[in-house]
């Protein structure tokens, strides 16, 4: 007589596991090299507290291959948070591929250090990069306990979580919220996190002392909208992409319609720390102001919670779809533009005296965006070494536009004027603004560029500089092989300078005519040409 069978059951699914270390490795590798494709230090760095003991043992070790001057330091720093945001992307990699595959988790890391403030915050140093860091690391050891079931990981990530704190003290609220979470669901398992976090917890308070005390800038009134939306610093206006991780979050709060046999109840506990995260940590940061604080391509201190957001860009992507698309496109471009374009010009016209954004907090039309966009001029650069010490060698790429020898103030923007093209692609640079006919120089490094033009560089030329002030003024001339090299003259009272210019001795094509210390000057006309000629020879009206 048959027996009759059965099949078996298939055997149970598994969770992904990690993607490997040469998977991670060309993650980090590929977001270190973008965010120093720029070649130059962009921003206001912030080497206080124990962020500037971390920046002071890079300086320490790169001082022992090279020179450092400030512009060295820049450089070192900008290096060392770049690293870090690196390190960042490839935490949120391992962490995404462990919740959700290698092909959902493709593009997560690069979104996070390419299409985030915390691409802003790798062009300077600050301690933002470096809490970025700590808190995606937290967030990989929160992932791997929730797929293991194990306690040990999600303990282990109060110690990130404690320097991250650290590193930048508004991320406090973050911090607690974590933790808490991890009591919360492991109960006794878990109370070896207050031990984890404490190393991270007293550098903070070590730190405290040491950190800088200021007030901050003014935001204008509803300042935790202001943060989230404003045209000037909105957190979700210079990461668009911050949408998708939170239609994501607000997906993975619910039960999935269908699921295999074998395939457990998702949790919910790490999307509602995650979430709860992020609240805490902006709203601390409205209350706290240090936000809008400085030279800086959208609002300061919130890259810590972005790992905790894009960790559910997968499910945001399957929700929204081409649109998820659309704005982490729109997100990579926008930090791309503040990356190759932005100087701190605006934030020296629209801030008011006080360093408040002022009426410009919801002026769509005088957002740093679209006044870079208007502007229209990138700066492309690349470091070199002088021997021993580090420099930038920069070149300011922008349409030609009109060319002439003679440059006056009556018009906005200010146009070279006559038939001798030995100027083109003028620009202002920093704070300088026209007004009443003449260029206002207020502030250092205030000041005026343009090009010489291919067709006169042979020829022996003269800069001519006439206008009234007291300070000293530099006459800067560099290449994107060169270094600028600066000839400065003090002036005071009525002016008229005159310093030679050729093209085969000075060092590049690039002229800078800049208020190096003192101030103010106001510039009335500049003009370049030949030695024996006026000044506004074949002037065209």
């Amino acid at each position: 007589m048959g027996v009759r069978s059965h099949p078996s059951a298939p055997p149970p699914r598994t969770r992904p596991s990690g993607p490997g270390p040469g998977a991670t490795i060309l993650v980090v590798l590929v977001a270190l090299v973008l965010l120093l494709a720029n070649g130059r230090p962009v921003g206001t760095p912030d080497a206080s507290g124990a962020a500037g003991w971390l920046l002071r043992g890079g300086l320490a070790l790169a001082g022992l291959a090279f020179q450092l001057d400030p512009t060295g330091e820049a450089l070192v720093g900008k290096a060392l948070a770049a690293l870090f945001a690196a390190l960042a992307a490839g935490a949120l990699f391992v962490a995404v591929v462990r919740r959700h595959g290698r092909a959902d988790a493709r593009w997560a890391g690069w979104l996070l250090a390419l299409g985030t403030t915390l691409a802003a915050a790798a062009q300077a140093w600050s301690g933002e990069a470096a809490s970025a860091c700590a808190v995606a690391v937290a967030v990989l050891l929160l992932v791997r306990s929730e797929a293991e079931e194990d306690p040990g990981p999600a303990v282990r990530a109060a110690l990130p979580l404690g320097l991250a704190v650290a590193l930048q003290p508004t991320t406090v609220a973050l911090a607690v919220v974590l933790v808490g979470a991890v009591l919360v669901r492991w109960r006794r398992r878990g109370l070896p996190a207050l031990a984890w976090a404490a190393p991270g917890a007293l550098l903070a308070l070590a730190g405290l002392g040491a950190a800088a005390s200021t007030l901050p800038p003014a935001t204008g009134p509803l300042p935790g909208l202001a943060l989230l939306a404003s045209p000037a610093k909105g957190a979700l206006v210079f990461a668009p992409v911050a949408f998708v991780g939170v239609v994501g979050l607000l997906r993975a709060l619910r039960p999935p319609a269908r699921r295999l046999w074998d395939q457990p109840q998702p949790g919910r506990i790490l999307p509602i720390a995650s979430g709860l995260a992020v609240v805490a940590h902006f709203a601390w940061l409205a209350a706290d102001g240090g936000w809008a604080a400085g030279d800086f391509w959208g609002p300061r201190l919130v890259a810590p919670a972005w790992p905790l957001l894009l960790l559910f860009v997968p499910e945001g992507f399957g929700v929204l779809g081409v649109g998820a698309s659309l704005l982490a496109l729109v997100s990579v471009a926008i930090q791309a533009l503040g990356a190759v374009t932005y100087d701190g010009r605006w934030d020296r016209l629209y801030r008011g005296p006080a360093g408040g954004l002022a009426a410009a907090t919801w002026d769509v039309e005088r957002s740093p965006i679209v006044f870079q966009a208007k502007e229209r001029v990138a700066r492309v650069a690349r470091p070199g070494l002088e021997g021993r010490r580090l420099v930038v060698r920069e070149r300011v790429v922008a349409p030609s536009g009109a060319s002439g020898s003679f440059l006056s103030f009556a018009k906005t923007p200010p146009v070279p004027m006559g038939v001798d093209g030995t100027m083109s692609v003028v620009r202002l640079e920093a704070g300088a603004r026209v007004g009443a006919g003449r260029l206002e120089l207020k502030a250092r490094g205030d000041g005026l560029g343009f090009r010489v033009p291919e067709g006169a560089r042979p020829r022996r030329l003269e800069i001519r500089i006439a206008g009234r002030g007291t300070g000293t003024l530099g006459l800067g001339v560099s290449d994107f092989g060169r270094e600028t090299r600066w000839h400065e003259r003090a002036v005071s009272g009525s002016f008229r300078l005159r310093l030679p210019y050729h093209f085969a001795e000075s060092g590049g094509a690039d002229v800078r005519v800049t208020l190096r210390s003192g101030g103010p000057i106001a510039i009335e006309s500049v003009a370049l040409v030949p030695p024996a000629e006026p000044d506004d020879v074949l002037r065209l009206p």
